[in-house]
């Protein structure tokens, strides 16, 4: 007999490998597809990344997938989804002929994957795309360090609030996350589970102390 609780993304992760895998373990936890970007300082609020780095706290390979939405065609993310999951499959074939004794992904490292919805010809029936184009292809990325979404809060009665979120539509760095999207390639950025920094940054703060 199972209860169905809330709880968030990370939560089914802990909760699958605490009860269904305790004394195995997946060879790939896959968080996703979830609709809508998750880029830059996004990933920090991401429910499918921190799910993905859950997984990873288990010694598990991960892979957060999300695809980018649009005012402008809301239902391209659907027609998209098909490419986008077929992608990811790909993806994991890809790893498992590069692998190293069978082993996917290197120690505490997933992948953050970004999805673009590129628009195809209108539909003169329905005045939208009927379909999506395919990427323009795939770019190894770095977090975008920018705000991607500028964020506004509108007082409505008293105590409560209401959120707004406007991209920000400025061209990010090159070799960003947000970057390649913009330019219509998948993104894939590497996440490292322990947060760690490199040694120029152990430095200074050896220096402060």
């Amino acid at each position: 007999m199972w209860t169905i609780a809330s709880g968030s993304p990370s939560d089914s992760v802990f909760f699958a490998f605490n009860q269904l895998y305790r004394n195995t373990k997946p060879d790939l936890v896959i968080s996703g597809i979830n609709p809508g970007n998750n880029l830059g300082q996004a990933v920090n609020h991401s429910g499918s990344v921190n799910a993905a780095l859950t997984a990873l706290e288990f010694g598990v390979p991960a892979i957060a997938v999300s695809m980018q939405t649009s005012s402008a065609w809301r239902e391209g993310t659907a027609v998209a989804t098909k490419s986008s999951a077929g992608y990811v499959v790909d993806l994991v074939r890809r790893l498992e002929e590069k692998s190293q004794h069978g082993v996917l992904m290197p120690s505490n490292v997933g992948l953050n994957v970004n999805y673009p919805v590129l628009a195809g010809p209108v539909d003169p029936a329905t005045g939208k795309p009927g379909s999506a184009l395919p990427p323009k292809g795939v770019r190894s990325t770095a977090l975008d360090t920018n705000v991607a979404l500028d964020l506004t809060y509108k007082a409505g009665q008293p105590g409560t609030y209401t959120i707004g979120l406007t991209p920000n539509d400025q061209p990010a760095p090159a070799g960003t996350d947000t970057r390649a999207i913009q330019d219509g390639f998948v993104s894939l950025t590497p996440l490292e589970a322990d947060c760690d920094v490199d040694g120029s940054t152990e430095g200074w703060l050896h220096r402060i102390l």
